[in-house]
């Protein structure tokens, strides 16, 4: 049996950023800026939603010193409140975590790719199930070749964030920071449905931050992981957030 692939800091990091900066980060905004009418808001929104995650990530990376192993949720709630515990969270995971925002993410992959591609004559669901399978077999059998691919699909999606805000921040001075189209949620004068409006919003949107523990699934396939996985847990989170 070949030895387990050994992942360093950059990896890992790698892994956090990609399972954050996602098709919620890309799909939410428009729904929080309707809701909160204001891109201030839905900036301070995200604040809010990044400062929960960076608190997540150093408390996971707290777990992953004393449990250097992976398994995630799994393995903390087994060792700690049992087996029923652990049982519980790992299906939650499955089913919830990882199968739905996978599927998620495949299937606005394949809404922007075929009309690009001219291919929307084919079946439903056909490039969401094929970029799955490509990327299961990939990681599953190709560790190493597979780390070396997501890291650089990674710096390609940093780089295009950064030149989109570098963008964005030239024109800062001469664009209006609001839309009149939006309703005016200050005239209600409803203090208590602004917050409500406000919670609604960092729900959402920490759900785009959820990936802030990717690294401790594969704490036992990382290098030094006591020290490895907490700072790639909380190093990626706040370059999430800053982004």
């Amino acid at each position: 049996m070949s030895p387990s692939p050994r992942y360093g800091l950059t990896t890992l990091t790698g892994v956090v950023i990609a399972s954050m900066i996602g098709f919620g980060a890309f799909t939410t905004s428009g729904y929080s800026l309707a809701s909160l009418g204001t891109p201030q808001l839905v900036l301070w929104a995200w604040l809010a939603g990044g400062v929960v995650a960076l608190c997540g990530a150093i408390s996971y990376g707290q777990l992953a010193r004393r449990l250097p192993l992976s398994g995630g949720e799994y393995l903390y709630l087994s060792r700690t409140l049992g087996p029923w515990a652990g049982f519980q969270a790992g299906w939650v995971s499955l089913t919830a975590g990882f199968s739905g925002a996978i599927a998620g993410s495949a299937i606005v992959f394949e809404a922007y790719l075929a009309p690009l591609a001219g291919l929307t004559h084919l079946p439903a669901g056909t490039l969401a199930v094929g970029i799955i399978l490509l990327f299961g077999i990939g990681h599953g059998w190709l560790a190493r070749p597979a780390a070396l691919a997501q890291n650089a699909v990674v710096m390609i999606k940093l780089l295009v964030l950064l030149i989109f805000l570098l963008t964005a921040a030239s024109r800062w001075s001469s664009h209006a920071w609001f839309w009149s189209g939006l309703p005016e949620n200050s005239a209600d004068g409803l203090i208590g449905r602004r917050i409500l409006d406000f919670a609604r919003s960092v729900m959402w949107i920490s759900l785009s931050y959820a990936g802030f523990n990717a690294g401790i699934y594969v704490a036992a396939e990382t290098r030094d992981p006591a020290r490895t996985v907490p700072r790639s847990l909380w190093v990626g989170t706040l370059l999430v957030t800053v982004l």
